[in-house]
């Protein structure tokens, strides 16, 4: 694939009738994407791949998949532990997305109906920074707003159709963060939830990570409960 992908940019980069049409980007989208998967290590080259990608769609007025690829970049800082730089790429695609966001109708922006193509992929879009965001803020010591993101990310998951292994991976996301922020009674009720909807779904990493999460929430509150116990027998000893 990769492969094809270099021999289709090779042949048509320099092509004059390639030069404002957005199926360049497209090609460098997936040229990135393609070497992220075969050659994890050079980090270097897939960041650029992205940025020309970037460039392109937002110089064709694709500012949506311009924004998808932004995320794209702040994912592969991520990948290498450095999370101010994906931070920092994860807030400008939010951005973006938010620009977008406010180009539709107030009512639409609000509805609970069915949502049209193009502002359904924007929402998902918005969701997957909130997502990052909440990654990042979690690595970095900042569970506040970690939590404030998976909350909003799943709110918007909430309110797309169709949409159950994003739910799955909100509501794991958000019963993390609110494991850490140490509100374990919510993060027991929303992996409950997890595996009710995983009991439909074949997605084996995600139903192995849920798994370790309730054994994670399960362990910290028997670490509590065996202090608790101590010294409330102290206290009746007393």
């Amino acid at each position: 694939v990769l492969r094809q992908i270099e021999a289709v940019l090779t042949e048509y980069q320099e092509d004059p009738r390639w030069q404002d049409r957005d199926i360049q980007g497209h090609f460098w989208l997936s040229q990135g994407r393609t070497l992220a998967l075969v050659n994890d290590t050079d980090y270097d080259l897939v960041i650029t791949t992205f940025k020309r990608a970037t460039r392109v769609f937002f110089d064709t007025g694709e500012d949506q998949w311009g924004n998808l690829t932004m995320n794209r970049i702040g994912e592969s800082y991520f990948q290498q532990g450095h999370f101010s730089e994906a931070e920092t790429w994860f807030l400008r695609s939010q951005r973006g997305f938010n620009t977008l966001l406010g180009q539709f109708p107030e009512e639409a922006r609000h509805s609970d109906k069915k949502h049209t193509l193009r502002h359904r992929q924007v929402l998902q879009g918005v969701q997957r920074t909130l997502g990052n965001l909440a990654r990042v803020y979690s690595y970095t010591g900042r569970f506040y707003w970690a939590f404030t993101c998976a909350y909003s990310e799943l709110q918007i998951v909430r309110s797309l159709e169709r949409n159950s292994k994003e739910l799955v991976h909100s509501l794991n996301t958000l019963a993390q963060m609110s494991a850490l922020t140490g509100h374990s009674m919510a993060a027991r009720k929303l992996l409950d939830e997890t595996q009710l909807h995983l009991e439909h779904l074949k997605v084996p990493l995600q139903s192995s990570e849920v798994k370790l999460n309730l054994f994670g929430l399960e362990f910290r509150q028997q670490a509590l409960t065996y202090p608790l116990e101590y010294y409330l027998a102290s206290e009746v000893q007393g």
